[in-house]
């Protein structure tokens, strides 16, 4: 899911964005094919360059993070990635299952913290290779702020 957000903004919205993982397959896969391969519906399969790190090596500061990971390896990822949180960023998770909230609580004041739910279809057919499913604009997000205040994003 990571990946579908981040792809869909960097190509529909042209933000910067840089892709963090832990999971070394699929890093050393984008790495030697240049990018990410995506595709809809099993279409249209392309290839798109991103800039992925592990956390160790990024040295970015961005405003804000999204974190989707395995819940088994969300406490590894974090910690992995502290060096880049600061006091003024905002991240927001659309992960499945529990517990998350409280992990990202480790490291984030709770008014930084969005949180929800994404009713959006994507496989990850491997390592380097995703699959949007379902026509554009067709899934939905519902997410709040974890303290029910959210500063200024």
């Amino acid at each position: 899911m990571g990946l579908r957000f981040g792809l869909l903004l960097k190509e529909h919205l042209g933000a910067q964005v840089d892709f963090i993982d832990t999971w070394e397959e699929h890093i050393k896969t984008v790495i030697e094919q240049g990018g990410v391969y995506q595709s809809r519906d099993g279409k249209d399969r392309h290839l798109v360059p991103i800039p992925l790190q592990r956390p160790e090596e990024y040295k970015g500061k961005p405003d804000v993070l999204l974190v989707f990971d395995k819940q088994m390896h969300l406490a590894t990822l974090l910690e992995r990635s502290q060096h880049i949180f600061r006091e003024e960023q905002h991240v927001f998770t659309g992960m499945n299952g529990v517990g998350h909230i409280e992990a990202l609580n480790r490291y984030f004041v709770p008014e930084k913290v969005l949180a929800g739910t994404c009713l959006i279809g994507t496989v990850l057919k491997g390592a380097g290779d995703v699959d949007f499913i379902g026509k554009a604009g067709s899934g939905s997000v519902n997410l709040a702020a974890q303290s029910g205040n959210l500063d200024a994003v």
